[in-house]
Formats: C-alpha cells, sequence, structure tokens
C-alpha cells in the first residue's frame, strides 16, 4: 500500500511545477506555473499580501504572519487591467481584533467534542475591540441605538465573510460563540 501511494503522489508532484518568486521584506510574490498538466503553461499572477500581527513571543516581539488581499495577473492580456480584489476593511479589522483577543485571553478551547484543543475566544470579546477600534460616535441627535444596530451589522458581515473565507472558524457551545483561527 505505502509503494502505491508514492507512485501517485511521484506522479502528481509532476502534473504541476509552480516557480515562487518573492524580494526579502516584499508584500507581494510573482508565481509562474512553469508546468500544468493538459494545461497553458507560463502563467503569471501577483500575490499582494498584508502583514497580520498576530501576537507577541516569549521576548515581546511581535509575530506576524501575511495574509493575501489580492491575486491578479501579471500580465494582462489585452484590454485594461482588472482591479485586484482587496480584502474589506472590517474584514481585515475582524482579523487583527481576533489575535489580539486570542493572544490576550490565551484561553485553550476544545470546540467539538473529542477534537484538538486550540487559542480561542469567545465572539463577544472580539465584538467589545471591534466596536472601540472602531470609534463611531452617533451622530447629533442620532438615536444611540441605530449606531449599535450599524456596529452590529458591520461586525456580522466581517464574521460572515471571515468564516465563508475559512479565515476564521466558529461553533457554538453553551449559547456562546467561540472563535479561534484555523
Amino acid at each position: 500500500m505505502t509503494k502505491g501511494c508514492a507512485g501517485i503522489q511521484a506522479s502528481w508532484a509532476q502534473s504541476v511545477q509552480i516557480l515562487c518568486e518573492r524580494k526579502e521584506g516584499a508584500l507581494s510574490a510573482t508565481l509562474t506555473l512553469q508546468k500544468l498538466k493538459d494545461e497553458a503553461s507560463g502563467i503569471k499572477l501577483t500575490a499582494h499580501f498584508s502583514r497580520v500581527i498576530i501576537g507577541r513571543d516569549e521576548d515581546g516581539d511581535e509575530v506576524s504572519t501575511l495574509i493575501v488581499d489580492s491575486i491578479e495577473d501579471s500580465e494582462p492580456t489585452g484590454g485594461a487591467a482588472t482591479r485586484p480584489k482587496s480584502i474589506p476593511r472590517g474584514q481585515r479589522l475582524l482579523m487583527a481584533m481576533v489575535a489580539q483577543a486570542i493572544d490576550e485571553g490565551r484561553e485553550m478551547i476544545r470546540p467539538f467534542d473529542n477534537g484538538p484543543l486550540v487559542k480561542g475566544v469567545c465572539d463577544e470579546a472580539v465584538r467589545r475591540r471591534y466596536y472601540a477600534r472602531i470609534a463611531e460616535k452617533a451622530e447629533p441627535g442620532e438615536d444611540p441605538r441605530k449606531l449599535l444596530e450599524r456596529q452590529k451589522k458591520a461586525f456580522n458581515r466581517a464574521i460572515k465573510a471571515a468564516l465563508e473565507a475559512v479565515i476564521l472558524m466558529a461553533c457554538d457551545r453553551d449559547e456562546t460563540r467561540l472563535l479561534w483561527l484555523p
């Protein structure tokens, strides 16, 4: 069995070859499809990144990761170049607040029975940070409940988009939604 699996892996590995080039410190990388079985080769894509701080190490130094903001053709084929899709500001803010809440809370949770322990946080801790970071004030004469409703909708849209993009995970436990990073 193991021998057969190794043969399959070798066969698959020969089906595609991708070159990824990124200059040190750059917030973009070029991906070149050098070999793609039964498809066009030489396709170039550019991935644009944003740096997200996800915590601090034991020495207090920032720990960060890069997230993909957009991917575009490096060599557009005719016509006007398409604008890269970017991650909405509310979703970027949400991910930063999730990472901050997890880092500050340092709570280990088991979101699913018999599942692994993960660093997670209840969504209310993230919501409080999200609202405070927006720092939006009610307009003169505006009902404060209207402001709260706007904030709630923005937060829920960002959560939904992050869950759909699988850059955030969630489950309900005892009527509390728990959030964690995959």
